[in-house]
């Protein structure tokens, strides 16, 4: 594990060949930051077969809003498309991967990358450690944040990895490495599945992988965590506050560089391991320690 500061370039992985990418969570956030800075990547592609893109998330509206983002900035120079599903509906997954590749060959790109982004606090939201009663709400955080991972995951190494390099990058929390009393099964899961990383790279040694630890970042699933300490965890929900008003906060910008670092330059990280993108709550002690001396 360490925190990750882009480096003087290396040759980097990605040439001119055309790349597949799949991205969950994209339609929104922390998501859409990292679609619009992967094709960055896939737009260098100069050969006659365009790169492809497909984002995935419940909202077709916010995939479409994404997929303007990136026409902005990139024109038609990727192919871009949209897969409107409901990730926490397992039975329904195999479809979801059907109709994600069903434009693509895989025999027809160099590299593959999948983007584990998705994710939520489903049965957290009001509990401590010790209060999950409903089964029906912890098998949808399971759902969702673990058993959809993994298929998808799976889904994605038979598919690609025959004819492709293949990258998988799992979105995960600093929460995944505490020991907490809130937001159990959701810090819980993510150590689940930094774990299922490292088993992966150990069972498949040419597969690249990572777990991308954002930080603090504003978006709306932070949001919903410190409405809900508001209520219930007040003192947590100040901190919050605090780190948010002290401009401690991880800006997606940063999050994206060291993303694209990381997908470009593999030597800058351990096959397998967690990359620290930012760790706001160092900032946050330094902005608290300085008011303090005052």
């Amino acid at each position: 594990m360490a925190t990750c500061t882009p480096k003087a370039a290396s040759t980097a992985v990605y040439g001119q060949q055309p790349i597949f990418c799949v991205i969950t969570g994209a339609s929104r956030g922390i998501g859409r930051h990292l679609a619009i800075g992967t094709a960055k990547i896939l737009s260098r592609n100069t050969s006659r077969r365009k790169s492809r893109l497909v984002i995935v998330a419940r909202s077709l509206e916010k995939l479409q809003e994404t997929k303007s983002l990136i026409r902005d900035q990139y024109g038609d120079r990727i192919e871009v498309s949209l897969v409107s599903r409901d990730l926490s509906d397992v039975s329904g997954l195999q479809s979801t991967w059907d109709a994600i590749i069903s434009e693509a060959s895989a025999e027809n790109y160099s590299d593959a990358i999948l983007v584990n982004n998705v994710a939520d606090l489903t049965g957290d939201i009001g509990r401590m450690a010790g209060q999950h009663t409903d089964a029906s709400l912890i098998q949808k955080a399971l759902n969702l944040n673990f058993t959809g991972y993994v298929l998808f995951i799976s889904y994605f190494m038979q598919y690609f990895k025959t004819s492709c390099q293949c990258t998988v990058v799992n979105l995960t929390s600093l929460l995944g490495r505490l020991t907490t009393n809130v937001i159990s099964l959701y810090s819980s899961i993510q150590a689940a599945r930094e774990q299922y990383i490292r088993n992966l790279v150990n069972s498949d040694f040419e597969t690249r992988a990572f777990s991308l630890d954002p930080g603090m970042v504003d978006t709306d699933m932070l949001a919903t965590g410190t409405e809900s300490f508001t209520e219930h965890f007040p003192s947590i929900a100040k901190v919050h506050g605090d780190i948010k008003s002290k401009g401690c906060l991880t800006s997606p910008e940063t999050v994206v560089n060291v993303f694209l670092d990381c997908l470009e330059n593999p030597d800058h990280y351990k096959n397998g391991e967690i990359v620290i993108a930012d760790e706001p709550m160092v900032r946050y002690q330094v902005a608290i320690g300085a008011t303090d001396d005052d």
